[in-house]
This record gives structure tokens, sequence and C-alpha cells, in this order.
């Protein structure tokens, strides 16, 4: 069961059979965080971002191979899976932006110290 009460006391626990039902205030369902209240989409945003570093890790020998570009962008964000469905404030929009940059960056062996604007990342990223 999951509940958004702010007092524990309110609660009363909910029978089933002879068990009774846990009580969450978060719980993932499908690859998606729910939670009631309104930082939801914020613990989800956190989430993905933290998974897809996982995998971007994960990845770190192929990600980081002088190997073409156009192998690495089919590992790359998958953070950002259903995110049209999201409500996201603006902080959201910008973590998921700074964390696609970062990543970014990291494939195209730049480092914040070369201090490149994002302009030309786009254009390493998508040579014309």
């Amino acid at each position: 069961m999951i509940s958004n009460c702010l007092k524990r006391t309110e609660l009363r626990p909910v029978i089933v059979g002879s068990s009774a039902l846990k009580i969450v205030y978060a719980y993932i369902y499908l690859g998606h965080t729910i939670q009631l209240g309104r930082s939801n989409f914020e613990k989800e945003v956190n989430r993905r971002i933290k998974l897809d570093w996982a995998v971007f890790v994960k990845l770190r020998d192929i990600i980081k191979s002088k190997i073409p570009q156009c192998l690495k962008k089919s590992s790359n964000n998958a953070c950002c899976n259903g995110f049209e469905t999201w409500l996201l404030t603006m902080g959201l929009t910008k973590r998921l932006r700074v964390t696609q940059r970062a990543m970014e960056r990291a494939m195209l062996l730049v480092s914040l110290r070369d201090q490149i604007r994002k302009e030309e990342i786009e254009e390493l990223k998508f040579p014309t």
C-alpha cells in the first residue's frame, strides 16, 4: 500500500487474508518511481540519472575509446526515455541537460579544463 500521509499515526494497516500490507512512501513499478506528492518527478529524474551514469561507467571502455561517434551515440541517453510525460520544472530540465552535456564531453574526450563551449561540442558531435 502506498501512502503520502505525513502523520504515521493516521495510518491503519490493511489486512488481506491473514497478512497486513506493508506501507511504503515510494515504489518502483515497471521501471518508474511512483510516489504521491509533489516530488514524484524529482525522484524519478534523480533515479534515471543515477542509472544512466551506472551504465555509462560500465561502458566506459567503449565510450571513451576513439571509435566513431555514430557507434557511441547508440549507447547514450537512456535516462530520457519517456520523459515527454513527466512534469518537469526548470531545475529538473537543467539537471537533465547538464548530465547529457557531461556525458557528451566524456564521449568526445573533452575535459571541462579545455573550456570548450557547448556550441563547439555540438559541432564536434554532429560534424557538417
